[in-house]
């Protein structure tokens, strides 16, 4: 098995599994991989939707290796104990998966993926499943258990690691998905990424022997980078602390809003709120739905944008903002007891957000002194 370590292109930054088959005696050395996509104009729209498909591909390891160097992305290759009938029955079933009506399948991000494929071809290798038996855990985790038991991992994690050192790229990837990323995961279904496939792979035994023989490195880079996760929220809520300073400083000359500052704040909530309606009502993500980033990131909040353009709001504008911010008390006042986690990144925003929605409801009056 081939583990390809995180690269820096967005796509890769969850790693790569394959299955390397290599025949001495005749030469032959491919790799096998279902992690190959088509990648054109319509792959955003594809990935969004849900609607993607991936394929297995078969190329020379050599030629992969190039690639991953190229990349500079870390390679792990572990060589299996399997006797010559097993292997030969794994090869058949590489080669008639690869036929063109069998080599496409519809891609899930925690289901099924590449990692998860070469899990599963593992799994028929050696007849049951990998790693440590998962009994114990199942037996007193009860079906879709939140991460409320102490010493268990969810899917969110597990890809919180990976997404650590992008904080904005993360706080989005947090946001979009619900609270089946906060399901407690069992040892089987870490598998949907490569390296904890690979840890998994290190520990199974067969027949009181180990399946990995042996270990090699055919390519070092560096690590994982390191957590920027800190310093950016840091930094928002530095920014939320100066955009309530310069509030306060309006305030005071009478002038609460900011026809520049609040468009575009609430703008960018808006096309949040829309995307994540998009994910959960029009795409094939189950992962993506519900979420309850609903309850403050409002899909109208866009068309707001463009009324906090003028210079009077209409009596109905201002009962919006009032319920907007009325909104982010009560993510704020559930984050506790929700069972979808809320991105660390997103509190400041919404913090900010319903702050500039108040100052926007409360105007300070000018005091008229009174007639002489």
């Amino acid at each position: 098995m081939i583990t390809v370590f995180p690269g820096d292109p967005v796509y890769t930054m969850f790693g790569h599994s394959a299955i390397r088959v290599v025949d001495p005696a005749t030469g032959f050395d491919a790799s096998f991989n279902y992690g190959t996509f088509d990648f054109d104009r319509s792959f955003p729209l594809r990935f969004a939707s849900g609607r993607l498909d991936y394929r297995l591909d078969v190329n020379s390891t050599s030629a992969a290796l190039r690639q991953y160097e190229i990349e500079n992305r870390t390679v792990v290759e572990q060589r299996l104990d399997l006797e010559p009938d097993v292997i030969d029955m794994v090869y058949r079933f590489l080669v008639e998966n690869y036929r063109p009506e069998n080599r496409y399948y519809r891609y899930d991000f925690l289901r099924d993926n590449c990692s998860t494929r070469v899990r599963d071809v593992l799994e028929i290798a050696v007849g049951r499943f990998l790693g440590q038996p998962s009994a114990s855990r199942s037996a007193v985790i009860p079906p879709g258990a939140q991460a409320a038991t102490r010493g268990y991992e969810t899917y969110r994690d597990l890809l919180e690691r990976y997404t650590n050192a992008r904080p904005l790229l993360g706080a989005f990837i947090h946001t979009a998905l619900g609270p089946e990323a906060d399901q407690i995961v069992l040892d089987r279904e870490r598998a949907f990424l490569p390296v904890e496939l690979m840890f998994q792979t290190e520990a199974t035994t067969v027949d009181g022997r180990p399946l990995v023989t042996a270990t090699d490195t055919l390519y070092y880079a560096n690590g994982l980078p390191r957590s920027r996760h800190g310093i950016a929220v840091f930094l928002a809520w530095l920014v939320v602390s100066g955009c309530a300073g310069v509030s306060v400083y309006r305030w005071k000359r009478m002038r609460p809003r900011s026809r520049v500052v609040d468009p575009v704040l609430f703008g960018a909530v808006g096309i949040a709120g829309l995307l994540i309606t998009y994910l959960w009502f029009g795409s094939e993500h189950e992962v993506a739905s519900p979420n309850t980033n609903l309850i403050w990131a409002w899909p109208t909040h866009l068309l707001a944008a463009a009324f906090m353009t003028k210079k009077h709001l209409p009596t109905w504008m201002l009962r919006y903002l009032a319920l907007s911010a009325a909104g982010v008390v009560v993510l704020l006042g559930g984050l506790f007891w929700w069972s979808q986690e809320i991105p660390t990144l997103v509190v400041p925003i919404a913090v900010l957000l319903a702050f500039r929605a108040g100052r926007c409801f409360f105007p300070r009056r000018q005091v008229v002194p009174p007639e002489v």
